[in-house]
């Protein structure tokens, strides 16, 4: 062994970079530095933890060395200890779910990422990681401390369950195999590793990595435990990146003891930690030139890590005991290990008593008289190791032994039985069966999710294999078609035939539309399984053509304009419009204002009827008005709208005459619209005013002239009045309507129509939006332009009293006056021919006397203005 070392000065500033460094036991204390973790300096030498060696300065030596600081560390380094990509495994089951959370040097793979440290204080190194979700919840704590004169690094791991759900079946594993096979030496491995140690049939789980065979010094890099629940193996897939704690946890214990660039593993496992609870794992590196020299100091650091009565071999090969962190081989006085030849520790002189302990927790040990005695301990709690025993106990011959592990994973058709290299029940499928993701099938049964897939134990018992060649099938795809099982287990077709047979277009299978698709060729469209040239019309509608451009698979529009015939006969000048043959709406109108003009598509026509008043003689004539031809004619749209009706009983028809004192009444209109004359009576005042008129007073309208009407108040007749006057009848007004009070310019008989408006006296206006005077219109009102369906509800109380109900009397109608009572209950109205609607006046009933209402018996009501 070389005698230097050498002293590497490093003044990194993150712990995460701290190095540490262990130098061969061979070194004295004294020839070298002490190796500390507060990142001022390093004591190490040049053989690297991966077993690549080289020589540095004037000496050689031989160590481990960890992640430097000052300077990156060798490609191959996996040992980072107290850094998030110190390489480690954690893998657990909570909540029925099994996974695994891994940290990885080489790809800087971080599941279990840092919440506190790298803390470095003198040799001991703190670092801690969390694993935070609603299932798994946990922390793991890891203390590295480097014992320099001891020559060793412990790794103490702690991992707390922080979460609410049980942990089962907790992992926690280290790969044992520095490089992972990725580094070489020239064309040869940089490492060769081996299992060399493995409980239960021996206390220590150990598994080396060493330089290549040849390299010149050796270095070989222990990893081990004295530990009960760990358990070094070979991984079982064989992958260097290895994660698989639980695969390797199970995988056969019995080493090769063959070297080989293997995957190895040192894997702790703990049954179960229930919310809040920890586990605690201790393990160390350990080195040295050869496997038996690390084998050595293993050994001589049991007392280190297997803790008290645990086996050791102490100084010189000689075994003992564990007891006060010491290997005791010699008698044990309880409180120390005492000489050999002391009557007090060992009973007799002379006598020596080691290794009393021997290990076995069925059997009770003494020192008596200087001979170690083993008592059985009968029905004591033991672990005799093995999977394929349960309820382990001790035996009368102080044995540990349990009954056979009863195997049943509820199938019929299997064999079940214990494997022990496996830790595992292992259910084997009985003759002719298969035993397939948890279920039984019998041989020739068909895979229900793939028909090219059936049991056939002869060649798997446990996995589908391929149906026969040539079985049908169905592949799911539209464009094949023949599907059958090929060799391989696949269903599979050939292409379907999607050829149409015609020039223009290029055929394929569309698999997304489950369709054959045909693609028109260039300057042509193929439409509804038929070819078109460009520009070829549709012979159902002559508005779409064959465009490309546009379409090569659908009728395009034609240009904009082209003529055609939308077959309506109420449009004119059809046209194509995107692609749709349009036309604008033809003319009925017949020239004539009072007609409603529209055309009637279903017979080809037009209407022409008559809205208003009267069409006679191709001349419109208002409603009311007269027949200039014939005074007993008038316009009735109620009788005909198309011929002059007869004008109402007792209208005048001619001129009062008066001759002699004596006065002929203008002749009236009889039912029948013939022309009555009146009957001659003497003139009151006994003479005539003129021709047509006595002198003085009148007895009524038909006593005075066309233009005159009998004024009362004159008494005698008097010129008829304009438009926008204060009248009761219509014989008083020159246009012959008396509405609303007041001499009209017209009838004014219209729906929501008024002649009183205030400042417009005489013109026939609309009531305003949302009113109803006259309550024409049931649950609306007037909107405004002579109609109904208005936007507010004029209800009864028209004239603003709050009631509609103004008199009180039990009745809805209107106080148009506003007097407080409702008219036509209060007589504030009088009702007047003519217009064919009531007129409300301001004015009383009419001064005539009886007598001149007796004279006048047959004109009894008036319903039209004298005609002129």
């Amino acid at each position: 062994m070389a005698s230097t070392t050498r002293i590497r000065c490093t003044r990194g500033s993150t712990g995460a970079a701290l190095a540490i460094a262990l130098v061969l036991l061979a070194l004295p204390a004294a020839a070298r530095a002490q190796a500390t973790l507060d990142g001022t300096y390093i004591d190490y030498v040049t053989v690297r933890s991966n077993g690549a060696y080289s020589l540095t300065g004037a000496g050689t030596g031989q160590s481990m060395r960890y992640a430097e600081s000052g300077a990156a560390p060798y490609s191959c380094d996996l040992y980072n200890p107290g850094t998030a990509v110190d390489e480690f495994t954690v893998e657990a089951t909570a909540g029925g779910t099994t996974q695994r959370f891994y940290n990885n040097g080489t790809g800087a793979t971080t599941q279990i990422p840092t919440t506190a440290g790298p803390t470095a204080a003198g040799s001991t190194i703190v670092w801690q990681g969390r694993v935070t979700g609603a299932t798994f919840n946990f922390t793991v704590d890891q203390t590295y401390r480097l014992n320099d004169a001891a020559r060793y690094l412990q790794l103490d791991v702690t991992i707390t369950n922080n979460g609410t759900t049980a942990m089962s079946n907790v992992y926690y594993m280290r790969n044992g195999d520095p490089d992972h096979g990725s580094c070489t030496i020239g064309t040869v491995f940089a490492t060769v590793n081996d299992v060399v140690r493995q409980p239960p049939a021996i206390a220590q789980a150990l598994v080396v990595a060493a330089t290549g065979t040849g390299a010149t010094p050796r270095v070989v890099v222990g990893l081990g435990a004295f530990d009960a629940r760990a358990r070094a193996h070979v991984n079982p897939e064989f992958t260097f990146n290895n994660t698989n704690a639980s695969g390797t946890w199970a995988a056969p214990r019995d080493p090769d003891g063959a070297e080989e660039d293997g995957p190895i593993a040192l894997v702790f496992r703990e049954n179960s930690r229930p919310a809040g609870a920890s586990v605690t794992f201790r393990l160390l590196w350990v080195w040295g030139p050869d496997n038996a020299t690390v084998i050595s100091r293993m050994g001589l650091l049991a007392c280190t890590l297997g803790g008290e009565g645990a086996g050791c071999t102490a100084a010189g090969g000689a075994t003992g005991t564990c007891h006060g962190g010491s290997c005791c081989t010699t008698c044990w006085d309880g409180a120390a290990c005492a000489a050999g030849t002391s009557i007090d520790a060992c009973g007799t002189a002379g006598a020596a008593c080691t290794s009393c302990n021997d290990g076995n927790v069925c059997t009770t040990d003494a020192c008596t008289t200087g001979v170690c005695g083993h008592v059985p301990l009968p029905g004591g709690p033991c672990d005799d190791g093995w999977y394929c025993t349960t309820g382990d106990a001790c035996n009368a011959g102080g044995l540990c032994t349990g009954a056979a592990r009863a195997c049943d994973d509820g199938l019929a058709c299997t064999t079940d039985a214990c494997d022990e290299p496996t830790d595992s029940c292992v259910g084997t499928p009985n003759a002719g069966s298969c035993v397939i993701a948890g279920a039984c099938f019998a041989a020739g049964t068909p895979n229900p999710a793939n028909a090219c897939q059936v049991c056939d134990p002869a060649r798997s018992g446990v996995a589908w294999s391929g149906a026969t060649p040539g079985t049908a099938c169905d592949d799911g795809l539209f464009c094949t078609t023949a599907d059958a099982c090929d060799a391989a287990g696949t269903c599979a077709g050939t292409a379907r035939d999607c050829t149409d047979a015609l020039a223009c277009t290029v055929e394929s299978c569309d698999e997304a539309a489950d369709s054959c698709a045909f693609t028109p060729v260039a300057g042509t469209c193929f439409i509804a399984g038929t070819c078109y040239g460009l520009g070829a019309v549709n012979s159902a509608n002559v508005c779409e053509v064959c465009d490309p451009a546009v379409s090569g698979g659908a009728w395009s529009p034609a240009p904009a304009g082209r003529a055609c015939d939308d077959g309506l006969f109420c449009t004119l000048t059809d046209a194509c419009a995107g692609g749709v043959c349009t036309g604008t709406g033809g003319s009925c109108d017949d020239g004539f204002p009072c007609t409603a003009d529209s055309c009637v598509e279903t017979d080809d026509t037009c209407s022409n009827l008559v809205a208003s008043g009267c069409l006679i003689g191709s001349a419109c004539v208002a409603s009311g008005a007269p027949d200039p031809s014939d005074a007993c004619g008038v316009c009735d749209p109620a009788a005909s709208t198309t011929d002059w009706s007869p004008a109402a009983t007792g209208t005048l028809c001619g001129d009062p005459a008066c001759d002699a004192g004596m006065l002929t009444p203008a002749p009236t209109c009889d039912a029948g619209g013939t022309c009555t004359p009146g009957t001659a009576t003497p003139c009151t005042s006994g003479t005539c005013r003129d021709a047509t008129a006595c002198e003085g007073a009148c007895g009524g309208d038909s006593e005075c002239p066309e233009a005159e009407f009998c004024d009362e108040t004159l008494p005698g007749c008097a010129p008829d009045q304009a438009d926008g006057l204060d009248c009761d009848r219509d014989a008083m007004c020159a246009n012959g309507f008396c509405i609303d009070g007041v001499c009209c310019e017209n009838a004014c008989d219209g729906t929501c129509e008024a002649c009183d408006m205030a400042g417009d006296e005489g013109a026939c206006l609309p009531y305003a939006d949302g009113t109803d005077p006259e309550g024409e219109c049931a649950g609306s009102s007037c909107n405004g332009a002579g109609e109904c369906g208005g936007g507010g509800d004029a209800d009864a109380d028209a004239d603003g009293g709050g009631d509609a109900d103004a008199d009180g009397d039990g009745d809805a109608d209107l106080d148009v006056t506003g007097d407080g009572d409702e008219d036509g209950a209060d007589g504030d109205i009088s009702l007047q021919g003519g217009g064919g609607c009531g007129c409300r006046v301001k004015g009383g009933s009419s001064p005539l006397g009886l007598l001149g209402l007796l004279g006048l018996a047959l004109l009894v009501t008036w319903r039209a203005r004298k005609n002129s």
